[in-house]
């Protein structure tokens, strides 16, 4: 019996996407092989670049169907992080990466939460989110918590229910925390890129990363593309000049043209968002 000639088809686009892939397969494994063979400081993070962490399709943050209110208290859930920081002794410049989670997981929670929010919901959300946040990432959490005050608020929720609302978001969740930082993968490209020791750079590169929590447009861009837009910016801010290595390329798959047209964005973003630049600069540019 004659085969169906559409299976026939079927079959053999099967087989030649599978002879792709496995070509494919083959070249990456030669690209990273020379990659460990020039940086063997990079060996420590083979799993996170062999498992694609680095050309990924992760959004920065997603989830960006938020509300004017998220800017005030987003900002806020971070002067209260610092604070903590400053207050335990601790130095405020590793607080990024719980800045970045609570960012994440605020958004996520305002994403899935149906109906009207009330102020009370606005605060236990915001602050349960930060609560898991500095947990996750072991940093302090001081329990002084945060609301509108530009609103005229008042604290309507104690420690209490935001302990309580913090095991409902993990249930929302599905128990899924496990998030790579930005500040993980920037030390993976500083170290490709020699720069690891610059701390002025690091401390650029953060403090912008921060910034675009507070952007729409680069809310849902990829993740890696926005850490090397910031990174390849910051590097432009601080050599004065554009300096391109290919194994960043070869990490993640994304070409220099299409990190300097972001840089452009993120320059008009910038200007846009000039007041929230400028604050954010002012309260913790010198200590992130």
């Amino acid at each position: 019996m004659k085969k169906d000639k559409f299976l026939n088809n079927d079959d053999g686009n099967r087989s030649m996407m599978d002879s792709n892939n496995i070509n494919q397969a083959t070249e990456n494994a030669g690209l990273y092989s020379k990659l460990f063979s020039k940086n063997p400081s990079l060996i420590p993070f083979k799993n996170e670049i062999m498992n694609g962490e680095l050309n990924s399709q992760d959004k920065f943050i997603g989830h960006s169907n938020i509300d004017k209110k998220r800017e005030v208290y987003i900002f806020n859930g971070i002067e209260a992080a610092r604070k903590g920081l400053e207050e335990s002794g601790i130095n405020p410049f590793s607080m990024f990466p719980t800045v970045y989670l609570f960012a994440k997981i605020s958004d996520r929670v305002m994403s899935q939460t149906k109906g009207a929010i009330n102020q009370e919901k606005y605060q236990l959300i915001y602050n349960s989110s930060l609560y898991l946040a500095a947990k996750y990432e072991s940093q302090y959490y001081n329990h002084n918590l945060f609301f509108d005050a530009n609103n005229e608020e008042k604290l309507l929720i104690t420690f209490k229910d935001v302990y309580s609302y913090s095991n409902d978001i993990i249930k929302l969740l599905n128990f899924d925390l496990n998030i790579v930082s930005p500040t993980e993968i920037l030390h993976i490209y500083q170290l490709v890129d020699g720069t690891l020791e610059n701390e002025d750079l690091t401390k650029m590169c953060r403090f912008l990363l921060t910034f675009l929590l507070f952007s729409r447009v680069f809310l849902d861009q990829e993740k890696n593309l926005v850490i090397l837009t910031v990174y390849m910016y910051s590097k432009i801010i601080k050599f004065k000049k554009v300096n391109w290595r290919e194994d960043l390329e070869t990490l993640t798959g994304i070409k220099k043209k299409k990190i300097m047209k972001n840089v452009e964005q993120l320059i008009s973003e910038i200007k846009k968002k000039k007041e929230t630049y400028n604050l954010l600069y002012n309260s913790f540019y010198n200590i992130i």
